[in-house]
């Protein structure tokens, strides 16, 4: 895990950074006392705020705007934001939005992160819109960086088609990932997956990258994903 007192995550809408920022947190929260900031003010749905009860249960403090277990819109941010800053040895993760405009609510508080010390992971998901090829991903990318006043400094495959992710999704993002890295001069700081698609990668690929695994088990689910089909849909699925 970063050594960093802050440890920042953006990318893209849909790159999975929430529920890394879970799973980074439970981990931190082993070894030291950690706090998840769920900066996203702009899109209610997919928040690590999701996963209070489980982050709390570990010790993890959650700090994220008043709605964010709720499907409700237009968030501001809490004054408890300010205790990544003012709590000594406090190790914090910052779960940010998926586009420029959300990253502005990063954006005000970069030059105390900045006097902090932090490590800023842009989080890539090739199999989600905008992140197809490293020139798209460069230009979203500097996009956010723009708009939170900070420079990523390391790249997170997290390539994934949720249940349907397998190895080949894993292989294609990496090469996505490598130019994004060759041209920014970025380091490959993580390859997130399940245990079992991260153990299905050819042995070469492994051997080069296996120091950067990181297993990953999913934490998040959507109210909607529980809920019975529509008729109608159901008929067309059949």
């Amino acid at each position: 895990m970063k050594d960093t007192p802050i440890h920042i995550l953006c990318g893209n809408f849909g790159s999975g950074k929430s529920e890394l920022a879970i799973a980074f947190a439970l981990a931190s929260a082993q070894k030291r006392p950690t706090a998840l900031v769920d900066l996203d003010v702009v899109n209610p749905y997919f928040r690590s705020a999701h996963a209070r009860s489980a982050l709390q249960e570990a010790g993890v403090r959650v700090i994220a705007p008043p709605l964010a277990d709720s499907s409700a819109g237009m968030m501001t941010l809490p004054a408890e934001v300010s205790a990544m800053f003012d709590t000594p040895g406090l190790h914090t993760i910052l779960d940010v939005g998926g586009d420029p405009a959300g990253a502005v609510a990063l954006g005000q508080f970069a030059p105390r992160i900045k006097a902090m010390g932090y490590a800023m992971d842009y989080v890539i998901n090739i199999r989600r819109p905008l992140s197809a090829d490293a020139q798209a991903v460069l230009e979203l990318m500097e996009q956010i960086e723009i708009s939170a006043r900070l420079l990523a400094t390391g790249l997170i495959n997290n390539t994934n088609l949720a249940a349907e992710t397998t190895p080949q999704d894993i292989l294609d993002g990496q090469a996505v990932v490598d130019a994004v890295g060759a041209r920014r001069k970025l380091p490959l700081s993580y390859i997130t997956a399940k245990p079992e698609v991260l153990a299905a990668l050819p042995e070469d690929f492994q051997a080069r990258y296996g120091a950067r695994f990181f297993a990953l088990t999913p934490r998040m689910r959507m109210p909607w994903l529980d809920e019975p089909l529509p008729m109608d849909a159901r008929t067309r699925t059949r």
